[in-house]
C-alpha cells in the first residue's frame, strides 16, 4: 500500500474523529413547536441515546424500538420515516449495547431480556412525562416486538396502541422454519455450496462454541435468498451500511461500535431469546394491535406472525399484509407504511385516549410555551443541543444543501469504501491460522477457514486449498492437510513456489488495458490472430466454478484448466442439471481435448476440439481484475494457479 494513500487515509479517520454527531435541524421559523433533538437519556443506570424529531412536539408520540438485537436504526428510520414527523413526534432509542449507546451494554449482567424490557417501560415513561400525554404509541421491530410486546403487557396504561413489523412469536419454531425454507431454496437454485453449509452447520439449535458463526452463516444465506430484503442477494446489508455511512447521528466510534454491538448482543441476548414463546408469555394485551408483516419473511417467518395474530387477544387487531416486502416493510414499502401509521393508527390513538384534539393540545403543552415545552428536562436542550445543527451550519436544511452534511459523508465515504474495499478482498485473512491446531475436525477448520477453493487426495491424505491474503504480499496458496480415515488437522503450509508462479502469472495476465491492446488507426483494439502465442499464455491457468448465477448440480468442483501447450482439460459436473450442455458433452467426451483463440485481452472466442473431433466456442470475457476472475460464456469463474493437463 502507498505511504501516501495510506497517510491520507489515517488523515481522514482523524478529521472524521473529531466531528460530533447531530441531527438536521427543524426549520422553527415554519415550526414553531418543531423538535430535532439528539441527546443521551438515563434508563436503568446507564447512559442510553434518543434520537426525537417532531415538526409540532405536540403531536401524538411513537416510539421505535429496533431489531437485532443491536441494530441501531437512528439513521436509516429518520431518512424513511421523515414523512411521520409532521404528524408523531418521532422517537428513535438506541438500546443499551447498540449503536450509539454500546458503551450501556458493558456489563454482562444487564444484557437481559428482563432488563430491556424494564428500559422500555422506563424511557416510554420518560418521553410520556416529558411531553405530557398519558400513553404513547409503541412500534416494535423483530427483537424489538419481543421485548415491546412484553412491556405492553405489563404496562398497558402507559400505551396507546403496538405496531409489531415482523412480529416475532415462538423463537425456536421460527427458527427451524428459517433454516428449512433457506435450505430449500438453496436446494431449488442448485446453489451447492450454500446447502454444503447449511447441512453442515445443522439445523437449530445451534450449539458449540461456534453457534453464533453458525447463526450470522443462516442469515447471510436467508438474505442471499430473499428472505430478508425482498429482491436483493445481500439482505439489508446494504441498506444499513448506506444508512451506517451517511448518517450524520453517528461518530466515528459509533460506527466502529456499530458491528461490535450487534455481535455482542446477538453472543449475549440470542440465547435466552431463542427460549421465548410470546404464545405462552403474552397470550393477550389490553391495547388496539396491528401486525405490519412482509409476505416474503423468512428470517421471521410470517406464517408463524400471522398465527400469533390469530391467537393474540386484544380490544382492537388488524393484520397488514405488504405483498412486496420481506423483513423490513418500514423500509421495503416506507410510504405505504408511513400512510398506514399517519391514515389508520394515528386517529384510533386519539379515539383510544378518550379525549378532543382541543383538549390534547392544552394538556400537552400544559401552558408552557412551544420552546419551552420543546426543551425537555433530561439535561440536554432539545432546541439549543442540536449538536453541529445548532451552530448555523445547517440552518433548517437536509442532505446535501447542508456543508456539514457534505463534508462528513464526503470523508465517511472515501474512508469507508478504502477500508471495506480491504475487508472484502479479505485483508491479511491469513490470520485465522493463529487459530488452527493439529487435531482439529475438518469441520472445525472449515468453520474458521471457510470454504477451500479445492481439495484432492493423495494416498493417506486429504488436502484443502485455501488462498489467503497477507499484508503486503498478496494472496499466498495454503494447504491444510488432514489425515485420510479421520478427517484430523495434520499440518498446513504455504506453497510459496506456487506464490511465485502465480504472481508472475496473474501480471501477464491482469495488465492494463492501454498495454493490453494497441490501437489501430481508428482507436479500436487489434485481436490477437488464432493460436497467438503470446495471447495463449496470457490466458493459460486454472479456473474455478466462482458463483451460483449458473443452475448446476451439486458437483463439489468445476474448473477449466487451459494448458500452454494448446491442452485443455475440464473437470465437474458442468451441466448434469445446468443450463449449457456444451460443457456437459464436453464432460462425456473425456474432459479433454485440444484448445485455439481468437480475440484479445478483453474478449474474445475460445475454440475446444473434444477427444471424439466434435468442436465448440466458448466464449471469455475479463470480468474482475481485481478479483482475478474471467466470465466463460457469461459465468464467472476465478483464476486458480497453474493449469495441470496430465
Amino acid at each position: 500500500m502507498p505511504l501516501a494513500l495510506l497517510a491520507l487515509a489515517v488523515a481522514a479517520l482523524v478529521l472524521l474523529a473529531l466531528l460530533p454527531g447531530f441531527t438536521p435541524r427543524i426549520d422553527r421559523r415554519r415550526h414553531p413547536a418543531g423538535l430535532a433533538s439528539l441527546e443521551p437519556v438515563p434508563v436503568g443506570g446507564t447512559r442510553q441515546w434518543l434520537l426525537i424529531r417532531s415538526e409540532d412536539a405536540r403531536n401524538p408520540v411513537v416510539l421505535f424500538v429496533h431489531g437485532g438485537p443491536g441494530t441501531s436504526v437512528l439513521a436509516l428510520n429518520r431518512r424513511i420515516s421523515r414523512a411521520l414527523e409532521a404528524h408523531f413526534s418521532v422517537v428513535n432509542w438506541d438500546q443499551r449495547g447498540a449503536g450509539k449507546s454500546f458503551a450501556a451494554g458493558r456489563d454482562p449482567a444487564g444484557m437481559q431480556m428482563a432488563r430491556f424490557v424494564d428500559d422500555v417501560i422506563e424511557v416510554a415513561s420518560h418521553l410520556a412525562d416529558r411531553f405530557r400525554q398519558r400513553r404513547i404509541l409503541l412500534v416494535g421491530h423483530s427483537w424489538g416486538t419481543v421485548i415491546g410486546l412484553l412491556a405492553v403487557a405489563r404496562r398497558p396504561d402507559l400505551f396507546s396502541g403496538y405496531v409489531g413489523i415482523g412480529q416475532a412469536s415462538r423463537m425456536a419454531e421460527s427458527e427451524r422454519l428459517s433454516y428449512d425454507w433457506t435450505l430449500e431454496r438453496a436446494r431449488a437454485a442448485a446453489d451447492a455450496a450454500a446447502v454444503r453449509t447449511l447441512e453442515r452447520i445443522e439445523p437449530p439449535p445451534y450449539t458449540g462454541s461456534d453457534w453464533r458463526a453458525k447463526f450470522m452463516t443462516e442469515r447471510r444465506l436467508l438474505g442471499r435468498f430473499g428472505g430478508e430484503y425482498h429482491g436483493s442477494r445481500a439482505g439489508a446489508f446494504g441498506v444499513v451500511l448506506k444508512s451506517l455511512v451517511l448518517g450524520t447521528e453517528y461518530t466515528l466510534a459509533d460506527r466502529v461500535n456499530f458491528f461490535r454491538g450487534i455481535f455482542r448482543s446477538v453472543e449475549l441476548l440470542f440465547p435466552e431469546l431463542y427460549g421465548t414463546d410470546l404464545f405462552v408469555s403474552v397470550p393477550e394485551v389490553r391495547v388496539p394491535v396491528w401486525f405490519c408483516l412482509g409476505r416474503h419473511d423468512w428470517e421471521v417467518p410470517a406464517v408463524l406472525s400471522a398465527r400469533y395474530f390469530d391467537a393474540l387477544g386484544a380490544p382492537r387487531k388488524e393484520l397488514v399484509w405488504f405483498e412486496n416486502s420481506a423483513h423490513l416493510p418500514n423500509t421495503e414499502e416506507k410510504d405505504r407504511f408511513n400512510a398506514f401509521l399517519i391514515g389508520t393508527v394515528r386517529p384510533v390513538l386519539v379515539e383510544h385516549d378518550g379525549r378532543t384534539g382541543a383538549d390534547r393540545a392544552r394538556l400537552s403543552t400544559n401552558g408552557l410555551p412551544a420552546s419551552q415545552f420543546a426543551a425537555g428536562r433530561f439535561g440536554v436542550s432539545a432546541v439549543a443541543g442540536q449538536g453541529a445543527a445548532a451552530t448555523g451550519l445547517c440552518p433548517g436544511t437536509f442532505g446535501w444543501r447542508c456543508p456539514m452534511y457534505r463534508v462528513r459523508a464526503s470523508i465517511v465515504v472515501a474512508t469507508v469504501l478504502f477500508l471495506s474495499s480491504c475487508a472484502s478482498l479479505g485483508m491479511n485473512s491469513v490470520q485465522k491460522l493463529k487459530r488452527l491446531s493439529p487435531g482439529m475436525s475438518s469441520d472445525q477448520v472449515q468453520a474458521i477457514m471457510g470454504e477451500p477453493k479445492s481439495s484432492e487426495m493423495r494416498e493417506d491424505q486429504w488436502i484443502l486449498r485455501y488462498t489467503l491474503h497477507e499484508n503486503w504480499k498478496g494472496w499466498v496458496p495454503y494447504y491444510m492437510v488432514f489425515d485420510r480415515e479421520t478427517r484430523t488437522l495434520k499440518t498446513w503450509y504455504a506453497d510459496e513456489a506456487e506464490y511465485q508462479r502465480m504472481q508472475a502469472q496473474m501480471a501477464e495476465t491482469f495488465k492494463p488495458v492501454t498495454d493490453a491492446a494497441a490501437p489501430n488507426q481508428g482507436g479500436a483494439a487489434v485481436p490477437a490472430g488464432r493460436n497467438d502465442p503470446s495471447l495463449q499464455r496470457w490466458i493459460t491457468g486454472k479456473y474455478y466454478y466462482f458463483s451460483s448465477s449458473m443452475v448446476v448440480s451439486a458437483a463439489s468442483e468445476r474448473t477449466l484448466d487451459l494448458c500452454e501447450d494448446g491442452r485443455f482439460r475440464m473437470t465437474g459436473e458442468f451441466a448434469a442439471s445446468g443450463r449449457d450442455p456444451a460443457w456437459g458433452a464436453a464432460s462425456q467426451s473425456g474432459n479433454r481435448g485440444r484448445w485455439t483463440i481468437a480475440g484479445d485481452r478483453l474478449s474474445g472466442t475460445i475454440t475446444l476440439t473434444l477427444g471424439n473431433g466434435s468442436s465448440r466456442n466458448l466464449r471469455y470475457q475479463v470480468a474482475s481484475q481485481a478479483e482475478q476472475t474471467m466470465l466463460f460464456d457469461g459465468v464467472k469463474f476465478a483464476f486458480a494457479g497453474r493449469a495441470v493437463c496430465d
